[in-house]
């Protein structure tokens, strides 16, 4: 069985260079059983600072300083671009009565800030 467990769009969001920082939190959902397994689709699009030089993803559950359920390595960017990122994780749930997870973003040699103007996250829970 599939069930969407949650979707958010975020327009904008604050500028940052190469300290981890927070680019979309979804909606607080509730989880529709004791364990299923849930695919969470996230994407931010950026003006990417001129000196950037790769870009760190991750997904956490939880919040900004919850559990990292998905980390990727340094994806290699050109910086002074326009960059769509789109980063897919999965994650076991058990025991939870409801779940919240959040893209955050790290640059990469930035001196100057990558400045976001749109981020989307959705999960799907797989019964």
């Amino acid at each position: 069985m599939l069930s969407i467990g949650g979707a958010s769009t975020n327009a904008g969001g604050a500028p940052f260079a190469n300290a981890e920082t927070v680019m979309i939190t979804g909606q607080l959902v509730s989880v529709p059983k004791d364990s299923v397994f849930c695919v969470i689709i996230a994407q931010v699009q950026m003006v990417l600072d001129a000196s950037v030089t790769a870009m760190h993803l991750r997904l956490r559950r939880g919040g900004a300083t919850g559990t990292v359920v998905q980390d990727q390595t340094s994806a290699t960017v050109t910086g002074g671009q326009n960059a769509l990122l789109t980063f897919m994780g999965n994650d076991i749930i058990s025991g939870l009565a409801q779940v919240q997870y959040t893209l955050s973003a790290q640059g990469v040699g930035a001196v100057g800030n990558n400045a976001p103007s749109l981020a989307n996250i959705a999960y799907i829970f797989l019964q």
